[in-house]
This record gives structure tokens, sequence and C-alpha cells, in this order.
């Protein structure tokens, strides 16, 4: 019998979860989880199976052993759960507790079940038949053998930021007492990455207009500069010196000057001023941010002759303001990546990690392909209580340590424990992780001089860098401006042409979508009388086309994307049918007064920006 339930689970796992299938194919001895852990199946008082684990000399039920379903539809009560979004499930031993969570959940939900032991998972397809559970689509099952990087990803694919309102952890009877570690290093990473997912949502929230207003006036600029694709290799194994706000800047900013010369240098606009006035000119200037706080930074700052990597999301002022002729597009957006593409131009898509520096790293890295990659100023933490660099800040620079429950404390760069927050802590984890899968054997030193350790980089004082990198070093000055000269390039004037035809055709297709958007508003009011199949009909018809039309990398995406977050965390209540309807069409009624909103606002910025186009000389 055994065989054959085993059998039956073997042939859908082989299917759905082809990991496990060749974990499982390959089991020998050294396989195991733990060894010392013997997983036994045993009949409960109501006739169904469950497990105990033996443990050293103790056992652990993990479920009841006298009415293990009546026990699980009770814990699932218990649980403040939603039914819709993510249920993130650690142990795969309580199968009436997921037969329970998938009956309660909604269809569009999803369960990641995370199995510590692989000896428990084997004895449950073994033992029972759990073909419905293997075969339903919500769900995933993953088994941890401490990879917190494979785990880590895995949750990444699911952990959708538009829903992180509605993610629970859940822990399976018993599991906190025989794993306890597992439980908590999964706990700690399922954290860490809500953190990120949070931080996404609220620069979303909270940026999303100002990007779209930004991406909209900047597109008078996009046909005037050159893109990061055309600087791949530029620079390959010349040293690149990224230069950070930290409080540490002060220590040695002024050594700088002496390396002017020899390295590319990239900053941000918090720190152009500074080193400016320390006569140091930076080779790139990348600026990512769109917030008029940004675009004070560079206010009052002359820095047209310096080539400026910018975001479309930037502050449309930023480029104004620079004269030059060197400004060079680092797309971060897909909309402005889709149409240049479209016209068979890769301007590269650089992705960064949410800060200047992040992307300053991208760009050495991964596209001047520089080395040795030289970090200054990167503290990323309160050093001395201080936010920024002395001449970097707002008028707040210093930080209150005392009872702040944002605060965290990390290994310092120096060897002692410096204070960070989990915004800085999340940039450290991010340059950490591309260190550490960089497999190029490019050198990474760490020559801040204070703040937090970043792993991966050899900590150094900026003067033995200079005497240990620089003292033979000749200078590369031409070389930079003959590479910057021989790669700039623009649109030539028939893509340029057709660009704008695109644009144009934008804006048609916007005014299109707003008086469709405007029909659906109509319609679905008329849905809270009753059921009505030709309003439903219609209701759809609307819906694919707004589909078709918001494929990924619309125009409106950074707008729309706070509207879906919106409308996907607004609740609906299945319990009582009535509510649900009047819930269902509250949902519409936002989407649509959403993308309204949305299209009334960037129509006549769009409609501006075209005029400003067409007259521009090279027209």
């Amino acid at each position: 019998m055994e065989g054959n339930i085993f059998a039956k689970n073997l042939e859908v796992i082989k299917r759905r979860f082809k990991y496990i299938y060749e974990k499982l194919d390959k089991l020998n001895t050294a396989n195991r989880i733990k060894e010392n852990i013997k997983v036994i199946s045993e009949v409960a008082k109501d006739s169904n199976i469950v497990l105990k684990v033996n443990i050293g000399s103790k056992e652990y039920y993990l479920s009841s052993k006298y009415k293990p379903v009546e026990e699980a539809r009770k814990l699932v009560n218990a649980q403040d759960l939603k039914r819709e979004g993510i249920k993130i499930l650690f142990g795969i031993g309580n199968v009436y507790l997921i037969k329970e969570l998938l009956n309660y959940m909604h269809e569009d939900g999803k369960l990641v079940i995370i199995e510590p032991y692989l000896d428990i998972f084997i004895k449950i397809i073994e033992s029972i038949d759990i073909t419905h559970i293997l075969e339903d689509e919500r769900v995933v099952i993953w088994i941890f053998d401490g990879d917190t990087e494979s785990l880590g990803n895995m949750l990444d694919m699911y952990l959708d930021w538009t829903k992180t309102e509605k993610t629970k952890f859940i822990l399976s009877p018993n599991y906190d007492k025989f794993s306890k570690e597992e439980s908590t290093i999964v706990l700690k990473v399922i954290r860490d990455l809500l953190v990120d997912n949070k931080l996404t949502v609220n620069t979303i929230l909270y940026f999303g207009k100002m990007w779209q207003e930004n991406i909209l006036k900047n597109l008078r600029y996009l046909l005037e500069s050159s893109w990061i694709n055309n600087f791949k290799d530029s620079f390959i194994s010349l040293p690149a010196v990224i230069v950070s706000a930290g409080p540490s800047l002060n220590k040695n900013v002024h050594l700088l000057k002496q390396i002017n010369d020899k390295a590319i240098i990239l900053t941000g606009g918090r720190t152009l001023k500074i080193l400016l006035e320390h006569d140091v000119k930076p080779d790139f200037v990348v600026t990512i941010d769109g917030s008029e706080k940004n675009y004070k930074l560079f206010e009052n700052v002359d820095y047209s002759d310096i080539p400026l990597l910018y975001s479309p999301r930037t502050h449309y002022r930023i480029l104004e303001q620079h004269k030059g002729k060197f400004k060079i597009m680092l797309n971060s957006d897909r909309f402005t990546y889709n149409l240049f593409m479209k016209y068979g131009i890769d301007t590269g898509f650089v992705g960064g990690g949410g800060s200047v520096s992040c992307f300053a790293f991208d760009i050495a890295t991964k596209i001047f392909n520089c080395s040795p990659i030289i970090f200054v100023g990167q503290d990323l933490a309160y050093t001395n209580g201080l936010i920024h660099a002395i001449g970097a800040h707002d008028r707040l620079n210093e930080i209150s340590v005392e009872d702040n429950p944002n605060l965290l404390y990390v290994d310092g760069v120096m060897g002692d424990k410096v204070v960070t927050d989990y915004a800085l802590y999340n940039f450290l984890r991010w340059f950490e992780r591309r260190i550490m899968y960089d497999n190029s054997g490019r050198l990474y030193i760490n020559a801040t001089e204070g703040g937090a350790n970043i792993k991966g980089t050899i900590p150094m004082r900026l003067s033995e860098v200079i005497d240990s990198y620089f003292a033979q070093a000749t200078s590369i000055e031409e070389k930079k401006r003959e590479e910057i000269e021989k790669k700039f390039k623009i649109v030539d004037d028939n893509t340029r042409v057709e660009i704008i035809k695109e644009l144009e055709n934008i804006n048609k297709d916007l005014s299109e979508i707003l008086d469709k958007v405007n029909k659906a508003l109509e319609l679905n009011k008329r849905l809270l009388n009753g059921y009505d199949k030709s309003t439903l009909e219609e209701l759809e018809s609307i819906d694919n086309f707004l589909n078709e039309k918001f494929k990924e990398g619309s125009l409106l995406d950074d707008f729309l994307l706070s509207i879906s977050y919106e409308v996907l965390n607004h609740e609906i209540n299945y319990e009582i049918p009535e509510k649900a309807n009047v819930d269902i069409v509250e949902k519409g009624e936002k989407l649509y007064k959403g993308i309204k909103k949305a299209i009334e606002y960037s129509l006549p910025i769009l409609q501006e920006s075209l005029k400003e186009i067409k007259s521009r000389p090279c027209y």
C-alpha cells in the first residue's frame, strides 16, 4: 500500500517540483539534512495517519494523535488570517493543517511550505496520499537545507511587493521545539525580504506621481542623450572610486585630488559640492532621485562640464540645469527601455539598488568593468552619531541613538560595533551580495575608514590605497576624454522622427483610454443593482483593452504601480455574498478612478514635452 502511495506522490513531484524529485532521485545518507532523526507514522484515534518524530530521547507529534483534522481546523480558525495573499508554512508534517489552510484560502492565494527535514518529507509521501496538495497550483514546496541564498531567491519570486500586508508566517505544531534554529534562520530571511519589499512599496507609493512627472518632462532630453550601453568596457581594468556622503568622508576627501587623473571617480549630487570645494573634479555625476530635495543638492553648483549619468526618473531641473553635451541615460524604468528597444537600440538596463552609490557600483562593475573598486565615504552607518559628512547634509545631521527602535548594531570596519538603521542595512546587504556573486576576480577595497564593515572588501586607509595602487600609476586623463568623446552617440535623425511619432501615438492612446475608463465607471455602478450579463461583458471588453494597453513598459507604469498596490490590497469580504459584490464594485471603482487620475495628470505634461521636443533645433 505504501509503495502505491509513494509512487502516486512521486509522479506529481516529478512533474511539479522537479528540483525535489532530483534531490530524492540522488538520495543517499549524505543527502539527509539530519541523521539523528527518526520519523514514525501512526494511526490516530480518528483513523487518520499522523507522524511522530523521535530525536534522541524525545518524541514530538506533528499533529494531534487523537483528532488531527479537528485540531487543524481549530488551528486555522485561531490564526488571524486573510483569505488572500501569501501564507508561509514552516513544516509539512501536519498535512491536515495544510488541507484546512487551502480550504480557507482564496483561489488567488499562495501557500509556500518550507520543510527543514528531508526525512519528514519522505515519510509523508510514503505514508499519506497528498497528491491533491501537490497538484494545487497555489502550493509551493521547498526543502530547506541551510542554503539561505537559494531560499531567499525562491521566496523573492513569491513575496509580491503589492501584497506585503497579506503575508503570514505560520509555524507547524512542535517544529519550534525540534527545529528552532532552522525556523529562526528562515524567519530572518523572510523578514529581510519583507523589509526589502516594504521599502519598495513605500518608495512607489511616495514617489509614483513624482517619477511620472519627471519621466514625462525628461522626454525632451532623451533624444539628445547617449545611453549607458555605449560605454560598455570603456574603462576595463582601470581603478574606480565611488565617493559617497558618509560621515567618514571628511577624513580623507582631500586625498582624492592626488588620484583625480589616475582613476575613474563617480559620485552623486550630495558629495558633488564637497569634491569641487577640494579641487576634485569627478569623472561622472550619477543622479536617480526625482525629488525636489535632490535638485537642491545641484542648485547653484556648476556641473555642466561633468558627464551626467541620469535616470529618466531624476528631477527634471537637474537635466535642465546641465548645459553641457554629455548627458548619458541610465535606464531604470521599463518604458524608456522598451521605447528605444523598439527601434533596435539597447540602452542597457541598470537596476541599481535604491541609492546613488548602488547605481554607481553597477556602472563601475557591470558597464565600465573597472578594477579595483574603491569605496570612499561609504559608511552605511551613523558614524559618531552623524548622518552625512559635514558639508553634505541638510540642516539636521545628527541622529539620536537612545531608545530608537529603528536602529541596530553591525560590525564596524574598524573592528568595533556601529549604529545603522534598516534602510542602510539593506544597502549594506545589497553591496555584500553583489560582491559575493562577482566571479570576475575583481578587487574591492573599503577606504572609508569608518562605518560598517562591507564583507568581501579589503579595509584600507585611503593613503595606503594611494601608496599601494597609484604610486607608479600614470595619468589616464587623456584616455578618459577620448573614450567619452568616442562612445557618446545619440539617436540618428530617422530614429528621432520615429520615436516622436511613437510618443504622438501614445498621446492618442491615452485619450482613448480615458474615454474607456469613463465608460467603465458608469458600467461599474450598474453592478450595484445586481448581476447584469451585458454589463459584465462590456466591462470585460474594456478590461481586456486596458490590459493590452498597460502591458509592462507602459508610460504610466510608475503612477499605475501605486494604484495597483491600493487596488490589490482592497479587502473583499467573501463570507457575505452581498458584501462581496459591493467590495468588488468598490475595487473596480478604485482601479478606474486611479487610471483616470493618472491620465488626466499625465496628458498635459506629455503634450507639453512633445511640443518642446519638436521646437528643439535638431528636430
